[in-house]
């Protein structure tokens, strides 16, 4: 009798553990920012969390750290239906600012479960700084040819960043349409839809990295060079 009830028990727990699998989770779409920095003034300065529920119910949406600890409560036990968006602008619940890491989502639904999002969110305020750079040359003549200004930069970044070329503090060139660690940029002396006068002039590079940290000016590495 005893084995009996065993695999009686045995055989409903599997066919609970079936009916549990073939249930439809409450929650599809899901889209998560993969990566953010609250500091940037850019489009990447929140992250964006947007899923559908399948039917209405009571959410409660929580941001986790790695010890997956609850950071912050985005929305709790609001009623939604259908899309669901939320932003997290990167504070703590008590309005500090969170620390550079990764986050997971937690989505609780009220008479369903507690769903933990499958993307991570990654909050990095750093930017990217130059280990490296260099030009082809530091003296251009205005003589007429076909190449009578041409400037290649190579350089070397501490992370995969967009590359920016400046004057005097104003963006030429850039952001490249890749992010890489190392590149070369060319330029060829037009600013403005004009070849710049003679005289002494001084070139910055730095970077735009992923989640849209730029190279502070101060940090940008700086390249003198002379049209003449």
């Amino acid at each position: 009798m005893m084995v009996g009830g065993l695999l009686v028990g045995t055989a409903t727990a599997f066919a609970l553990t079936e009916e549990l699998k073939l249930q439809k989770s409450a929650l599809t779409k899901t889209h998560v920012t993969k990566v953010f920095s609250p500091t940037c003034r850019c489009a990447t300065r929140a992250a964006h969390i947007q899923f559908v529920l399948r039917r209405p119910g009571l959410v409660t949406v929580q941001i986790l750290d790695a010890r997956q600890e609850v950071v912050t409560v985005l929305g709790a036990g609001r009623r939604m239906t259908g899309v669901a968006r939320y932003l997290w602008d990167g504070k703590t619940s008590s309005g500090a600012s969170a620390h550079d890491g990764r986050y997971a989502v937690s989505v609780h639904v009220q008479n369903s479960r507690t769903y933990l999002l499958p993307n991570r969110i990654s909050l990095d305020t750093s930017p990217p700084r130059l280990a490296a750079a260099m030009i082809n040359r530091t003296v251009f003549s205005l003589s007429k040819g076909k190449n009578r200004i041409s400037i290649k930069v190579s350089y070397r970044l501490t992370e995969p960043a967009h590359a920016v070329l400046y004057l005097n503090g104003e963006k030429i060139l850039g952001p490249t349409y890749r992010h890489r660690i190392m590149g070369v940029l060319a330029w060829n002396g037009v600013v403005h839809g004009r070849h710049l006068p003679r005289g002494e002039y001084v070139l910055e590079i730095g970077g735009i990295d992923v989640a849209g940290n730029p190279t502070p000016a101060k940090e940008r590495a700086k390249i003198r060079f002379l049209i003449r």
